[in-house]
């Protein structure tokens, strides 16, 4: 028999799956792509590269889309597209890197999904949680490749769209009802219509 606190937890954590999982995926590739530049050594990397670190965070855009998304960091002054013996890359610049840390924000770029960051949001649908608890649960979710860190960041994988999608159940995480997975499939389709 569940108590009510492993009925909250597993509440937080299909909670918190949605909504790493809620925001424009355009957007998050764009955030996920300069985070990835300020990590690479020299921070720069070849788009081959970057298209398959991008697997490890939920998403699985085409090399075309990549590139479509490099171009447009590229026009906001936020990365430099280098083009070199028929292979593309890019370097982030000092602006990108503002972006990717949260100090300045771009129209168009994801926020950062920080600790602080889930928590709000997760205060905001009145799921208050101390940042103790948002680390144990962040870890739970890790452990079970539900979510993936990056430089104190935190990006849903591809089984945690699922989960938060309805189309897999982990035990420990709640089910998503059915009119959360509408919302969660209609934004699917928005962003597949939008290409990413």
């Amino acid at each position: 028999m569940s108590t009510f606190a492993d009925r909250w937890r597993e509440h937080l954590r299909l909670a918190a799956l949605l909504l790493l999982t809620g925001t424009r995926a355009d957007h998050v590739l764009r955030l996920l792509l300069l985070v990835m530049l300020g990590q690479a050594p020299g921070r720069a990397a070849t788009i081959s590269l970057l298209s398959d670190g991008l697997m490890d965070y939920g998403l699985s855009p085409t090399r075309d889309q990549v590139e479509t998304a490099l171009a447009w960091l590229a026009e906001q002054a936020l990365i430099q597209t280098i083009r070199e013996d028929g292979v593309t890359g890019a370097m982030v610049l000092s602006r990108g890197l503002d972006i990717a840390a949260g100090s300045a924000t771009v129209p168009g770029i994801a926020a950062p999904p920080t600790l602080p960051w889930l928590q709000g949001r997760l205060e905001a649908i009145s799921l208050r949680a101390s940042m103790g608890d948002i680390e144990v649960e962040c870890d739970w979710l890790a452990a079970r490749n539900l979510i993936k860190p990056l430089n104190g960041l935190v990006f849903a994988t591809h089984t945690g769209r699922d989960v938060a999608l309805g189309r897999r159940l982990v035990e420990g995480v709640k089910q998503a009802s059915p009119e959360t997975i509408l919302r969660a499939a209609a934004n699917a389709a928005s962003n597949m219509l939008r290409g990413v």
